[in-house]
């Protein structure tokens, strides 16, 4: 688990490069579910710039529901 840790806090800015086919999504699904809330926070700073054409693609956008159902706003 440390591991899967590791290489997801290294992965944290680059998420949204993983995202041009499904088993990218998969990984930063992954890699989305075992960040800590400041790290998450990170991830989602670096879809601002890219969430219009997120929305627009059949793969990405799952990634964005995905966010957006994991999210604690607490």
């Amino acid at each position: 688990m440390e591991r899967i840790k590791n290489i997801a806090d290294s992965m944290k800015e680059t998420l949204p490069s993983l995202l041009a086919s499904y088993k990218g999504l998969y990984v930063a699904c992954a890699c989305f579910n075992v960040l800590d809330a400041k790290d998450r926070k990170v991830v989602i700073k670096s879809l601002k710039d890219v969430m219009k054409e997120m929305f627009s693609n059949k793969i990405s956008h799952l990634f964005v529901l995905h966010v957006l159902n994991n999210l604690d706003d607490t």
